[in-house]
């Protein structure tokens, strides 16, 4: 069986929202569509993207791409970055 990949979407502002996009066939291909080239969290507030991997009927977070609140921290900080599993396909 072939892994898939789903993003949850979390922002943090006045009222908190969650997005579900998918299915991507590999992480590379939802970093790509998603993250990549992207400077800032949606409308400047805190935005998380929280990769998923389902395989064999078991979904498990494989990381994140944090974009901070720009208020609340310098320019140069604003993206993060952490990966858990470095062996998916």
């Amino acid at each position: 069986m072939t892994p898939i990949f789903f993003v949850s979407i979390i922002q943090q502002t006045y009222t908190d929202s969650l997005t579900l996009k998918g299915p991507f066939a590999s992480l590379d291909h939802a970093k790509s569509e998603l993250t990549d080239d992207v400077q800032r969290g949606w409308d400047g507030d805190e935005t998380r993207y929280v990769f998923h991997e389902l395989y064999n009927s078991v979904l498990r977070e494989v990381g994140y791409v944090l974009f901070k609140d720009e208020c609340v921290c310098d320019e140069g900080d604003i993206r993060e970055e952490q990966w858990y599993y470095l062996d998916v396909v």
